[in-house]
């Protein structure tokens, strides 16, 4: 740990996520009897104050919040996210990249961030095994669960004085980068598809509440809703 992180001193965090999520993050952070503090960061310029306070620790999970280099950068700084997904599918949108390609596992990926997104060096991982053919829904879910899971290793190393892990060397990023463009791609049917392309596209980016598959003709666009799960 840097000297900054010394144990004379609560370890002080900046938790870049959702505030419902940030608050089960400091309850186990207690549970584990962690001598930490927590600045809750939701925004870029929430991100900017609290880390001009003296924090140097990041913990990212669950936003789209990009670390400028500017903080990244910051002597003694450390900043670790945890991506919802297994390394095999980093970038944004993974659980329908996932769900398209019929993956049998999925899980989270603790990495250190540098300035490409989704590239830093792989603390650690949790995966599981996927049952049938998941749907994006389910997949996000066990993203989700799996990321809390490394959560609470990352602060079961911490309270026991052992710090931050190292990268792991056998644990690597695989796959295309998920970005906006290729998932809108994905959405999008044409007739000279299969049904079985169709349908496979239908239920890989599909989300209860949100009509993302579509068919373009004649200047015309046209949505499909999807069905309520039973």
């Amino acid at each position: 740990m840097p000297e900054e992180m010394a144990a004379d001193q609560p370890l002080l965090i900046v938790s870049l996520m959702p505030r419902s999520l940030a608050e089960w993050v400091e309850a186990r952070a207690r549970d584990f009897n962690l001598d930490s503090k927590f600045l809750f960061a939701e925004t870029l310029e929430d991100l900017e104050r609290t880390t001009s306070s003296g924090a140097r620790l990041v913990l990212s999970f669950g936003t789209g919040v990009i670390v400028p280099a500017r903080i990244l950068d910051v002597p003694g700084m450390q900043a670790v996210n945890i991506h919802a997904a297994s390394p095999e599918f980093p970038g944004r949108d993974p659980h329908h990249f996932a769900a398209y390609a019929g993956t049998r596992t999925y899980g989270a990926t603790m990495h250190h961030m540098i300035r490409q997104v989704d590239a830093g060096p792989i603390l650690m991982v949790e995966l599981r095994h996927v049952v049938g053919e998941a749907r994006p829904e389910v997949l996000l879910a066990m993203g989700n669960d799996c990321g809390k899971v490394l959560v609470e290793r990352l602060f079961e190393r911490l309270a026991a004085g052992k710090g931050i892990p190292d990268a792991d060397p056998t644990l690597r990023w695989s796959g295309s980068t998920g970005t906006r463009r290729r998932f809108l791609e994905l959405c999008r049917v044409n007739a000279s598809m299969d049904r079985a392309e169709i349908e496979r596209r239908i239920r890989a980016c599909s989300m209860p509440g949100h009509a993302n598959v579509h068919l373009d003709l004649h200047g015309y666009r046209f949505w499909h809703q999807p069905e309520s799960p039973s």
